[in-house]
């Protein structure tokens, strides 16, 4: 009994604090779907805490979803974004007409086909990505840093050693680790993006029907 009083008092506690001590972007994003064993890190903290849907995330969160799983971030705005197993992601900032991520590496697959957010930039070790005009992005980042970005929908740009390069929807911007930069095709849809695809589905349908 003792443990559910102390829950209580905590949680009391909770909702005496003023709410604008909270930042105002406290509930702009949230862990909308999982598999296995995804973990958070809290800004300033050492500490990693098992994530659970609807886990509310802030700037300066890290978020790792190790081998086996999978993660799932919305958005408040239109943005998806989606992480596969081995993947890192730092929120950096949320603000209201411009998100930005840090990837350091894993396959992350960003969806803004339905943002009301102009401006999503995604820092890799080798590059910054920017998407534009209601984008569907994957970009992957392989152990030595070398930066896949994947246009499915819209364009985006990446900053390399030649400059910006605009990737246009249906091509494959590759940055090798020596940071030469060249365009190629997008390849045939492998397991990850089929399952994105099928995610964003599902998602279009449940909007629709909440309409």
């Amino acid at each position: 009994a003792m443990g559910k009083t102390l829950t209580t008092l905590i949680l009391l506690a909770l909702t005496l604090i003023p709410a604008a001590a909270f930042p105002q972007n406290m509930e702009r994003a949230r862990i909308s779907y999982l598999e296995n064993d995804v973990q958070i890190n809290t800004k300033g903290t050492e500490d990693w805490f098992p994530a659970t849907v609807n886990t509310p995330l802030q700037e300066g969160d890290r978020i790792w979803v190790p081998s086996g799983a999978r993660s799932e971030v919305q958005i408040r705005g239109g943005v998806t974004v989606r992480l596969d197993a081995d993947t890192s992601l730092d929120i950096l900032s949320l603000e209201q007409d411009s998100l930005q991520f840090y990837v350091n590496g894993g396959r992350t697959y960003i969806n803004s086909s339905n943002s009301a957010i102009g401006n999503i930039q995604i820092e890799t070790p080798l590059s910054s990505v920017s998407c534009y005009d209601n984008a569907i992005v994957m970009i992957d980042v392989t152990g030595n840093g070398a930066t896949d970005l994947s246009v499915l929908a819209g364009y985006a740009s990446a900053e390399s050693r030649d400059g910006k390069t605009r990737v246009d929807a249906g091509t494959t911007l590759r940055i090798e680790a020596n940071l030469a930069a060249e365009i190629l095709p997008l390849g045939a849809p492998d397991e990850w993006a089929e399952w994105n695809r099928e995610r964003d589905r599902k998602l279009a349908d449940a909007g629709q029907s909440l309409r």
